[in-house]
């Protein structure tokens, strides 16, 4: 009775400290996100000079040392809250069907997402004026390739700079629309939120237009070149 009674007592130790281990490990993850959500509102809001570490602390209810633990520094902080928020945007809207309107469906939906996540084009503003280079790049740049082989396949085309083009203009275009509206407003007057889609549909629509015919008349081109090379064999 003593030995069964003695690893029972053991189990519950052992499933004790298993709970233990693995409230630790959800109260770590819980406490970084709450620093960063918090960091990412003030970094859109004041950029990397003007933000402060203890107002980050006050809106996340974490006290300051956790900064420096999970982050070293206030650079570490501003630049996973960079990636936090900026490095799974083009995962949140993806490329559907084929054809031109499918490339300037994504764009409209890419500017629903970014109206919503206004922060997200406040901090790539920032991190262009401030930071220089872009934080997280290699993975920024794995989920870059992946929208744009998306656009390659949905309008048929075979250049890759072209498509990587159109992608820029894309994401480029939503965001200095939510972050310089000012300056949108001096050279469009002011427009509602429809307004400034509607302009981001019909730009995309025309770049992608051009794109589709630049590719069937190298096509065509191709195509004479081959058929002139074999009669010129013959």
């Amino acid at each position: 009775m003593c030995e069964v009674s003695l690893r029972v007592r053991r189990n519950n130790y052992q499933t004790t400290v298993w709970r233990y281990d693995w409230l630790m490990s959800w109260d770590t993850e819980a406490t970084r996100q709450k620093l960063l959500t918090a960091a990412v509102g003030e970094f859109a809001d004041r950029g990397f000079a003007g933000a402060r570490i203890r107002e980050i602390s006050n809106k996340s209810g974490c006290n300051p040392e956790r900064i420096y633990f999970y982050f070293g520094n206030k650079e570490g902080l501003f630049e996973a809250a960079l990636v936090h928020e900026l490095s799974t945007a083009l995962d949140a809207v993806t490329v559907v069907g084929q054809g031109i309107e499918s490339i300037v469906a994504f764009a409209e939906k890419y500017f629903d997402f970014s109206s919503k996540n206004s922060k997200m084009a406040r901090l790539a503003h920032w991190e262009g004026l401030e930071h220089g280079s872009a934080a997280g790049a290699k993975e920024r740049s794995v989920r870059a390739e992946s929208k744009v082989q998306e656009i390659r396949n949905a309008l048929g085309i075979s250049n890759l700079e072209d498509a990587q083009n159109l992608l820029f203009v894309v994401v480029s275009l939503c965001n200095s629309l939510l972050a310089t509206p000012n300056v949108h407003q001096v050279i469009l007057g002011k427009k509602s939120v429809a307004g400034h889609k509607k302009i981001v549909a019909d730009t995309i629509r025309s770049l992608a237009q051009d794109l589709v015919e630049n590719e069937s008349e190298g096509q065509m081109g191709m195509a004479d070149n081959a058929q002139n090379q074999e009669l010129s064999n013959d």
